[in-house]
Formats: C-alpha cells, sequence, structure tokens
C-alpha cells in the first residue's frame, strides 16, 4: 500500500524535499502517511490537530508546503494501481522531516531533520 500511494504522490509532483504536513492525530494512517511521504522522496511535517488554527496557519505560511490537499483525496485511491516497488530517491542529505518547537515563549522555529 505504501509504495502504491508513494506512487500517486510522485504522480502529482511531489519531489526531493517537498514539504507536505500532515494533520492528524497519531494513529496507524499517521504512520502510514509518513512512510509514503518518505518513500516518494518529501518530508512530513507533523502537525497537531489540537493545536489552535492560528498555530497550525502560521507553521503552514512558515514552511510554504506543497500543494497538500491532494492528499486529502488518497482515501478514494485504489491501491491495487501501481504496486511495483517504488525506488529511493533521497539523498543522505536531504530533509526527512520538519520538526516546529512549542512556541511557548515565542513564534515556533521549524528545525529540518536529514535522513542522516
Amino acid at each position: 500500500m505504501t509504495d502504491s500511494l508513494s506512487c500517486y504522490l510522485r504522480n502529482c509532483r511531489i519531489e526531493r524535499n517537498d514539504i507536505i504536513p500532515i494533520i492528524s492525530e497519531r494513529s496507524p494512517y499517521y504512520i502510514i502517511g509518513t512512510l509514503v511521504i518518505s518513500k516518494a522522496g518529501g518530508a512530513f511535517l507533523p502537525i497537531d490537530k489540537k493545536l489552535p488554527l492560528e498555530h497550525i496557519q502560521y507553521i503552514l505560511e512558515e514552511v510554504n508546503p506543497k500543494n497538500y490537499s491532494l492528499l486529502q483525496h488518497s482515501i478514494y485511491y485504489d491501491y491495487k494501481l501501481n504496486s511495483i516497488p517504488i525506488q529511493s530517491i533521497n539523498e543522505l542529505d536531504d530533509t526527512y522531516y520538519v520538526l516546529f518547537t512549542s512556541g511557548t515563549i515565542d513564534k515556533p522555529k521549524g528545525v529540518l531533520i536529514s535522513h542522516f
């Protein structure tokens, strides 16, 4: 399933180091999402959906992620398509994920975490 969805993201023009937010609670779908984005070559940005809307908007404006509305449609995606294993395009110094501080004193700050 993750290879199929990763192919879907690449077909939607997700490329190396593109930042894709995941606004979700921690669940199996969250884990699948992180794997799919990484396999596609992108970097995931975990965002807790319990954060205040202003906080979420600030993070999204700071990161300026690739068009992530396409991910909302993957629920209707046929996972049997593109069942061939996907080849990795990531380099060790590519961004794996983006982590934001809590921002309790000031505005949240993002940190890029690489694969290595």
